[in-house]
């Protein structure tokens, strides 16, 4: 036998009075810990490179889901093949990635929505997509110069070292060396095929 009073025996029901303060005070604590929040946001807590980064790892989650639905393939789809197959792609994405938005840089959707001039590439779709396939993969296709654009995932013998997808060139910039340029200056978002992203240098003459 337990020699605390029964009434203790089962949960007690605290009252509305108390709930309701409980319920103030939880509020108040989440706005002390979320205005400032909202405000740095505006100032220096906002990193567009580091979005444009996130996005791009949303991205390579997508494909991992599309590649085990399919056999280990990724979409047919190559940037150097055309606008259409651009658009190609983003279509058979969708049940996999359906916010549009992800395939356009923080910075430059930021333009879209001023009305304000991108910079100049060859790359993507002004407004539709910033990323580009990196070059790279035309030798991990073994029928690639037959017209074949479907990459296998399990013929890659090292997805962690595979770039699979970068940003776009904005330009080029040759300070300390012949560099490209993103839209976020010197440095590319470069996403593998194992979905890890990171931040790197592309120079010129080099593999893209």
């Amino acid at each position: 036998m337990s020699d605390f009073p029964k009434e203790y025996a089962k949960p007690m029901k605290p009252s509305t009075g108390v709930i309701l303060l409980w319920a103030i005070v939880l509020g108040i604590c989440g706005l002390g810990m979320f205005v400032p929040a909202l405000f740095s946001c505006g100032r220096q807590g906002y990193n567009p490179k580091s979005s444009c980064i996130s996005r791009q790892k949303q991205i390579m989650t997508s494909m991992a889901m599309y590649s085990s639905d399919n056999d280990d393939y990724f979409p047919p789809y190559y940037s150097f093949d055309g606008v259409e197959k651009q658009k190609a792609f983003m279509v058979a994405n969708r049940p996999y990635l359906r916010n549009d938005e992800m395939y356009i840089c923080p910075v430059e959707l930021g333009n879209v929505r001023e009305n304000k001039q991108s910079s100049p590439s060859t790359e993507g779709i002004p407004g539709k997509i910033d990323f580009a396939h990196c070059l790279s993969l035309i030798g991990a296709i073994p029928d690639f110069s037959e017209g074949k654009r479907l990459l296998s995932e399990s013929s890659v013998k090292d997805p962690a070292k595979t770039p699979y997808m970068r940003d776009v060139i904005r330009g080029y910039e040759n300070k300390d060396g012949a560099r490209f340029t993103s839209s976020h200056g010197s440095t590319f978002g470069v996403s593998y095929l194992d979905t890890h992203v990171k931040s790197v240098k592309l120079e010129v003459n080099k593999d893209l």
